[in-house]
């Protein structure tokens, strides 16, 4: 989806909304979705906000970007294959933005060899979520609340 496309998203970050999902103990988590494939951002999309996280989805890397918010996101996911720029490009480029400090990140491909090439980028870079396409629902949840 492109940015206007977004069921009116707003990607401002706002200081009045509660750090827990209401009548919960349970904190909102906001997650940045990155993926030039819209059928895979609006699935994904849906699937976590069922699950209670605050989603901003981009299909565009360049105005996701853009619209970055430094302290705003719990956790990034990232298609590695994309036109405008790849994966791992999109993830220096958000590290410059905010301040080259690591932010969580989860990775999603289709293919196993993406996971070799980050290794070698990104020597010191922990990376504890690779997902894989396709993925289900359940196992979707299951890794972003690890």
């Amino acid at each position: 989806m492109q940015r206007g496309e977004n069921d009116n998203i707003d990607t401002r970050y706002d200081e009045n909304v509660s750090r827990t999902i209401a009548g919960t103990n349970k904190p909102f988590y906001r997650l940045l979705i990155v993926d030039d494939d819209n059928e895979i951002l609006k699935t994904m999309k849906q699937i976590l906000e069922d699950k209670g996280f605050l989603v901003y989805p981009f299909s565009n890397p360049l105005e996701a970007i853009s619209a970055f918010n430094p302290g705003l996101y719990n956790l990034l996911l990232i298609d590695v294959k994309m036109p405008q720029m790849n994966g791992f490009e999109f993830y220096q480029q958000i590290r410059k933005r905010n301040k080259n400090r690591d932010i969580k990140t989860c990775f999603i491909t289709e293919y196993d060899v993406y996971y070799e090439s980050l290794k070698k980028e990104f020597p010191g870079l922990n990376v504890g979520c690779f997902i894989r396409k396709p993925v289900k629902a359940e196992e979707l949840a299951n890794k972003i609340n690890q």
